[in-house]
């Protein structure tokens, strides 16, 4: 019977030492893989991940420069840039009642570097009356914050003759053919002039400009009648001697004009139109970056200097939350569209 030789167990260590590089290979492998995540997230992350702003802010006016908004934009743009730490770059795209500079602000990438600055008209008034936008209003934009707001005055071009109410209410007795300029088919003016005529009984020519500070200058050179404006833009044309104010819309007689009288004082009671202007940004703009634009516009509108300036113009400050705002928004533009077919007002053809 053979003799069975005992061997030697096979040593382990070769097998562990192996096990380890093994293990050690597929970790480093992982390692690298997750390192490479990381830096494909990284270079995706969207501009806004910054901090924000890192850059400067394009901020888009769809009025003329050297307009009553454009003006208002950047007294308040100044003193944002300081709050925010970057310049804004002002951008004035007027005509078609301001929907152009709407237009472009809807398709602008959400990131907080694109804004609008307006009056009602392309976001409230237009929209509300039926007019052909190629955005949508309540879906397109985020308001961001309320900037000032004011009641207009009615006024009459000095060479008109007319330098009263009665002296108005005159003419229409008389029949004359009277013309009103406007900011824009559907704007604010558009709704003044158009109550106006309603409250007389009258027909007024209506005439559409690319904003309410060309129809003043309209006015006061002699081709127009009667136009509408804010304090701010009027008080230097009526120091001139070049219009001349006859009534306000507002609820009670504006600070820099106290011997205008309003239209309720005149007898013609429900012909309050409330005015605003405010900042949107484009539709899906991130939360943080909507509230640092809002906190940054309510503490450039309270300072002292500023909220002088505003109520010495006519005008009144009021901040709102972007939720607040946007509020306001909706509920504006229902009593705008009422509005609008209680006056018969429509989209051009």
């Amino acid at each position: 019977m053979p003799t069975l030789i005992p061997t030697e167990a096979p040593s382990l260590a070769p097998l562990s030492t192996r096990h380890w590089i093994r293990s050690a290979l597929r970790c480093l492998s992982a390692a690298l893989r997750l390192l490479a995540l990381f830096a494909l997230l990284a270079a995706c992350l969207p501009a806004w991940a910054e901090t924000y702003p890192a850059r400067p802010i394009r901020l888009v006016v769809p009025e003329s420069a050297g307009s009553i908004a454009d003006a208002w934009a950047r007294r308040l743009a100044r003193p944002m840039e300081h709050a925010l730490g970057q310049p804004f770059v002002i951008d004035n795209r007027p005509g078609a009642s301001g929907t152009l500079g709407a237009e472009a602000v809807a398709r602008a990438a959400p990131d907080g570097y694109t804004l609008l600055y307006t009056g009602q008209s392309p976001v409230v008034t237009y929209p509300a009356i039926g007019g052909a936008v190629r955005y949508d209003p309540q879906r397109d934009f985020t308001p961001v914050a309320l900037g000032p707001n004011a009641y207009p005055v009615l006024v009459a071009g000095a060479g008109s003759g007319i330098r009263s109410f009665a002296d108005l209410k005159a003419r229409v007795a008389a029949r004359e053919s009277l013309s009103c300029g406007t900011g824009g088919h559907g704007s604010y003016g558009h709704f003044a002039c158009a109550m106006l005529a309603r409250s007389l009984g009258v027909e007024l020519l209506m005439v559409p400009y690319k904003g309410s500070s060309a129809a003043l200058q309209e006015a006061a050179g002699g081709q127009l009648t009667l136009t509408t404006g804010f304090p701010s833009e009027l008080m230097g044309l009526v120091a001139a001697g070049r219009i001349v104010p006859l009534a306000s819309f507002a609820e009670r007689r504006a600070v820099p004009l106290p011997a205008v009288p309003t239209f309720r004082e005149l007898g013609l009671p429900g012909m309050e139109l409330f005015a605003f202007a405010g900042f949107y940004a484009p539709a899906g703009t991130p939360t943080a970056v909507v509230e640092a634009l809002n906190a940054a516009a309510a503490r450039a509108m309270h300072t002292p200097d500023y909220v002088k300036l505003v109520e010495d113009a006519g005008g009144r400050v009021q901040a709102l939350t972007p939720v607040a705002f946007a509020q306001m928004n909706a509920d504006d533009r229902e009593r705008w569209r009422r509005r609008g077919l209680e006056l018969g007002i429509r989209p051009q053809e």
